[in-house]
């Protein structure tokens, strides 16, 4: 729960950041569109924020934000709570996963980058005809890969990416006694799909 409880900070900590850059950064690009300014290859200066929908298999899915923080470099960051209660148990699935991307080819239409992620993510089911079991599974996956960047819209992007990761799986469970299979450790070929408004 204690997982829980900063995600949904960090969550509000970005929605703030979100709202008080947003017109700023809008009326910016704005700006650029109406000024009549010819940039090298016809292009507009990049988006500095996105905000959107992702999934990835290395850096989690869920709501993302992304930013561009210096030359060339994109932080984002996704999280997701999901809760889900009948009348005999209640399932929770929350998590959180940041990305680093170093971009390489840029456009406001499109860019290429590569990049490094992680995630972590907790899966958990208590059940209310007994209060001692709480079946309970733990992912972390970690991975590097690169992706892709085009305009579908004015300011609609969509995002794909191919990549390579690890994923680490532990599941506790109770079925007339504790039990505890894992670490189920993963490595191979995974991928990542995001839609976004960018400003």
């Amino acid at each position: 729960m204690e997982i829980m409880k900063t995600s949904i900070k960090f969550i509000t900590i970005c929605a703030i950041f979100f709202i008080t850059n947003f017109a700023q950064s809008y009326t910016q690009t704005y700006d650029y569109r109406s000024s009549g300014v010819i940039f090298p290859n016809d292009t507009l200066p990049e988006p500095k924020n996105k905000i959107g929908a992702s999934y990835s298999g290395i850096s989690y899915y869920g709501l993302t934000y992304q930013r561009n923080v210096g030359k060339d470099i994109r932080l984002g960051v996704t999280s997701l709570i999901y809760l889900e209660e009948d009348n005999s148990s209640q399932y929770l699935d929350y998590g959180i996963g940041l990305q680093v991307q170093k971009i390489l080819l840029k456009g406001y239409e499109k860019n290429a980058y590569i990049f490094m992620g992680a995630g972590i993510q907790q899966q958990t089911e208590d059940y209310k005809s007994n209060s001692s079991r709480n079946d309970k599974t733990d992912i972390f996956t970690f991975g590097i890969g690169m992706g892709g960047s085009a305009t579908l819209l004015e300011n609609f992007t969509i995002d794909a990416e191919l990549g390579y990761g690890y994923c680490n799986t532990r599941t506790n469970d109770y079925s007339g006694g504790w039990n505890s299979y894992g670490p189920r450790k993963r490595i191979g070929v995974t991928f990542g799909i995001g839609l976004y408004f960018a400003f």
